[in-house]
């Protein structure tokens, strides 16, 4: 792997009293640099992330943090969160508990590890009471951790991009909890006036109320255009705010041709067999895919539809995609793309026949198989009702679990999908350390397979009610590392807990190179002829 020389990014973004416009309807919201959705971040393996974080909201005009707690509170005071990346969860890193009040300003520190995996990942608002209100209401933004040079096939690593931001915009679920919180503020002691929320407090501002449907990069039914035959890196990111998965796929509209779609990545981790045939995408809350794409000309949409399809649940298009050949100001560009993706198939052809194995990305060590692993701890994480976990809400200081640095502890997942254990679905979310899928009981299309690894999992309703096993390296970070459900109505209620990680700073797992000899330490700087990290490219045709 060669290691990209570090450098320092530094990023300002500002949380504030903002609007949007879908078609018709308007509506005041809070977004971070009045951007919907927020700008994306791009950084390398060993830099250094500067987030400084400005809170330009108003005062609450009565203050809910000390008198409300696993309630809706504090609807103008923050936090922030990385979700998906292997950082430090201390301050001034990736800690989810600071608080920044309005009218603050705090600078966030990351240092990204030399060997952190390359992926999509994502940032948003993370503050336990107000993080629902904010996050529906468009604060957060798409983060890319690139590959570093010399690591990926050429075609893949000169397709060009595509950035999906997935967003279900439920404009009356905002409005319900902004009434929700003016009635316990209420309660707790304040007036109507100080209680109703400025920007929530009548939904639309103006326009009709928007139906239920899935925005992408913040607007209703865009067009996407693709030239054909070339093949485009989509990296697609989903928030919404309930507990429904998503299924996400390319549909033809008009035109004889069709698209292939192949899956990469999912939250930030290639899958091992990259790139894999998968029928459609499968996606929760918080979630985040890379897929390989490419179409004959032709008229498509991309397709959200949930999992339970009733009259008031997401279906239908969100997006349309225009697939026609090349202007003559493209030609070049697109000849250019024939001949790589020509190249890349060329040389899959010759390495398979020499190797019989698809193009696999080396790992870094944290992301070592642990399926014959010998986990170190076992624990069940039972999620129940709208607010609890293992029969308790969170409580300040209190942990769940406590775990040592540099081991392996496998986790069993109960109520982690729709109707189990209570008839409310839950999506389990872990802070700084990926999960490995170790059951599987349904692939779902291919989307899903044993040793998938994920950082945010809602197992599809195929996957019945038995708990789904996972295992995780709580590598070199200790410290206090969150857990909850990513329905952030349930988090906010009190579905979060806390894991105690503790022991020697920078400890690392001792049996990754056991499990898997050729995985990536953050010394590991050598680079791999022919431009592919240890493994072989793939015929995607």
């Amino acid at each position: 792997m060669a290691l990209a020389e570090s450098q320092v990014v530094y990023v300002r973004l500002v949380l504030a009293a903002s609007t949007i416009v879908l078609q018709n309807t308007t509506q005041r919201t809070r977004l971070y640099n009045n951007s919907f959705p927020g700008p994306t971040i791009r950084v390398r393996p060993n830099d250094t992330l500067v987030i400084t974080l400005q809170n330009g909201l108003e005062q609450e005009a009565f203050d809910t943090e000390q008198v409300l707690f696993n309630h809706f509170r504090s609807p103008n005071t923050t936090g922030l969160h990385l979700h998906g990346l292997h950082v430090s969860p201390r301050p001034p890193a990736d800690d989810a508990f600071h608080v920044v009040p309005p009218g603050a300003t705090y600078t966030y520190t990351y240092h990204i590890p030399a060997d952190h995996a390359p992926g999509t990942f994502w940032y948003h608002p993370h503050h336990h009471g107000s993080g629902y209100m904010q996050v529906g209401g468009g604060a957060f933004g798409m983060l890319v951790v690139e590959d570093p040079p010399s690591t990926l096939p050429l075609a893949l690593a000169r397709a060009p991009e595509m950035d999906l931001v997935l967003t279900q915009m439920p404009l009356g679920d905002v409005a319900s909890a902004a009434r929700t919180f003016a009635r316990h503020c209420i309660e707790a002691g304040g007036s109507a006036a100080q209680c109703t929320d400025p920007l929530w407090g009548r939904v639309p501002t103006s326009g009709p109320l928007l139906p239920p449907t899935v925005l992408v990069n913040g607007a209703v039914l865009p067009t996407l255009r693709m030239a054909p035959r070339r093949w485009y890196r989509w990296r697609l990111l989903l928030s919404r705010l309930d507990s429904d998965l998503l299924f996400v796929q390319i549909v033809r509209t008009a035109g004889e041709g069709g698209c292939e779609a192949l899956l990469l990545a999912k939250d930030g981790v290639y899958v091992r067999d990259a790139p894999r045939l998968f029928e459609r995408g499968v996606m929760a809350a918080g979630n985040r895919a890379d897929w390989l794409v490419r179409c004959e000309e032709g008229e498509y949409a991309l397709t959200a539809e949930d999992e339970d399809t009733d009259d008031d649940r997401l279906h239908g298009a969100a997006a349309r995609l225009h697939v026609v050949p090349a202007g003559a100001e493209e030609a070049e560009a697109g000849a250019e793309a024939e001949e790589v993706t020509g190249a890349w198939e060329a040389a899959a052809a010759a390495e398979e026949a020499a190797a019989g194995a698809r193009w696999r990305p080396r790992r870094p060590c944290y992301l070592a198989d642990l399926q014959s692993a010998t986990p170190n701890a076992t624990h069940t994480l039972r999620f129940a009702g709208m607010s609890r976990i293992n029969g308790r809400k969170f409580a300040a200081g209190e942990t769940a679990l406590t775990l040592a640095v540099g081991t392996v502890v496998e986790l069993r997942l109960e109520g982690v999908g729709a109707g189990l254990v209570s008839g409310v679905g839950h999506i389990f979310h872990v802070h700084a350390f990926p999960f490995q899928l170790m059951s599987v009981p349904d692939g779902a299309g291919g989307y899903f397979a044993v040793g998938d690894w994920h950082d945010t999992l809602r197992a599809p309703r195929s996957w019945g009610t038995a708990a789904v096993a996972v295992r995780m390296q709580t590598d070199r970070f200790g410290g206090r590392v969150p857990f909850h459900c990513h329905n952030l109505r349930h988090e906010d209620l009190g579905m979060l807990g806390v894991i105690d990680v503790v022991g020697d700073e920078g400890a690392l797992y001792g049996g990754a190179r056991t499990l898997e000899p050729d995985c990536l330490r953050a010394h590991d700087a050598a680079p791999v002829a022919g431009g592919v990290a240890g493994g072989v490219a793939v015929d995607t045709r």
